[in-house]
């Protein structure tokens, strides 16, 4: 099997259970190998506990999303990852997402902090408290 192959093999294993910790440690310690530092390191970072619990908390709150309408369409987890990138790379922390219902739900109960927690465990992007307590969400229409 060529080194490609097992590249695909590892990838599509992980994309069928994304919380297989032990195919991402094996998976990174082949990464190393290759000298892809970079991506083992990452591979590490997303087997970890933390990890895997930001992460699911960030696809049911992407759930609890889905409902609103955003641009005629349910809002996924992919969008609240792109929509902290955004604020983030922005630097206001101004989240603009789904409607009215979306808005409601991001100031329920710790959301809002919830959020940014998981959010930057998931993509390793540090957001300090100062930034989290200063965000703001808002609905898209």
């Amino acid at each position: 099997m060529t080194d490609q192959q097992q590249r695909e093999a590892f990838l599509a294993a992980i994309a069928a259970d994304r919380y297989d910790t032990a195919t991402r440690l094996v998976f990174a310690d082949w990464l190393e190998e290759r000298g892809d530092d970079d991506t083992a390191t990452e591979q590490r970072r997303m087997a970890t506990r933390e990890w895997v619990e930001a992460d699911k908390w960030m696809h049911e709150f992407a759930g609890q999303l889905g409902s609103a309408d955003w641009d005629g369409r349910d809002i996924d987890y992919d969008d609240c990852i792109r929509a902290g990138h955004d604020a983030h790379r922005h630097g206001d922390y101004f989240v603009q997402q789904g409607g009215e219902s979306a808005q409601d739900t991001m100031y329920e109960g710790n959301n809002r902090e919830d959020f940014w927690r998981c959010w930057s465990i998931v993509t390793g992007v540090p957001v300090s408290e100062e930034q989290r307590e200063h965000s703001v969400f808002s609905c898209s229409c």
